[in-house]
């Protein structure tokens, strides 16, 4: 089923139309795999199906969390909004208002660094301490940085990023 939709998906983007002539039905349905995707990865409990039920059909998805439910939908509108600030450099508060898009009503701390340490339930990898985040973080935004100015390739850069993110300490961040 996922092999069909990313099929789909990457046809029509080799089309190399800029993102504004992009038919909004293919912006729904990349926003819907994005949405559930990295919702998943995160714990949101809803099947891709349900996601496309409530972002693609509009309709209501039973029996789920309320917090699952507003996730998948702030999640896709904070990921259109993106779209609007593609000329604008990335930076930490870009990560920060996304988080805070996302998870308003849902975390108590939606937008706002972390202020404890945390560990990942079944991974080997250890998060950075509480303390060194914003640092770690402000060393990825000057690397990235870099890259854009160096020119390197968009899926290259992106790939980079999410894992520097997601993963980061100075290993990953100067690799």
């Amino acid at each position: 089923m996922l092999e069909d939709i990313l099929e789909k998906l990457r046809r029509e983007l080799l089309t190399r139309a800029p993102l504004d002539a992009l038919p909004e039905s293919l912006w729904k349905r990349i926003g819907a795999l994005n949405t559930w995707g990295t919702n998943a990865i995160e714990g949101n409990t809803l099947t891709f199906r349900e996601v496309e039920r409530l972002l693609l059909e509009q309709r209501s998805v039973s029996n789920r969390p309320v917090p699952d439910v507003l996730e998948t939908i702030q999640h896709e509108a904070a990921f259109r909004g993106l779209v609007l600030r593609r000329s604008q450099r990335i930076r930490m508060t870009t990560a920060m208002e996304f988080h805070e898009s996302v998870f308003r009503g849902i975390l108590p701390d939606a937008g706002q660094w972390r202020r404890i340490n945390v560990r990942i339930t079944g991974s080997k990898h250890t998060p950075p301490r509480m303390e060194k985040v914003i640092g770690l973080l402000a060393e990825w935004e000057e690397e990235y940085a870099g890259r854009d100015v160096r020119g390197e390739s968009a899926f290259s850069l992106g790939a980079w990023m999410h894992h520097g993110f997601g993963n980061p300490c100075p290993d990953v961040i100067t690799a």
